[in-house]
């Protein structure tokens, strides 16, 4: 099975092998590439400010605390574009590492299709 960046934002990553798809995405961005294993929260706040500032989106964070089982809360990313407002795409995440980490997947693919 080929995995692209469709199948990363739909994964679990309350599953190992998913959690290694996922760093395994994190590794073909840039700025992330020469980091072995996992990569730290800092690193994906920074290439999430560095795509934003750069090429003009915004992200929002939202907890959902009503959706999916009653341990998890699950975390909600909306990406906007700023030059004319419109919401390009919802990212869920069981954590906030998942939800950022997603969300600067998606960010760099859009950024490599234009």
């Amino acid at each position: 099975m080929k995995v692209n960046v469709k199948n990363i934002l739909e994964l679990d990553c309350r599953i190992s092998a998913n959690k290694i798809l996922l760093q395994d995405a994190l590794n073909t961005i840039k700025p992330l590439s020469k980091i072995e294993n996992n990569v730290p929260l800092q690193k994906i706040e920074r290439v999430l400010k560095i795509i934003c500032v750069k090429y003009n989106y915004l992200f929002k964070l939202f907890p959902d605390c009503y959706s999916g089982e009653d341990k998890y809360i699950i975390w909600k990313s909306e990406i906007i574009d700023c030059n004319n407002l419109d919401i390009i795409c919802n990212i869920y995440g069981c954590t906030i590492y998942e939800c950022l980490a997603k969300t600067a997947i998606k960010l760099y693919s859009i950024r490599r299709e234009v």
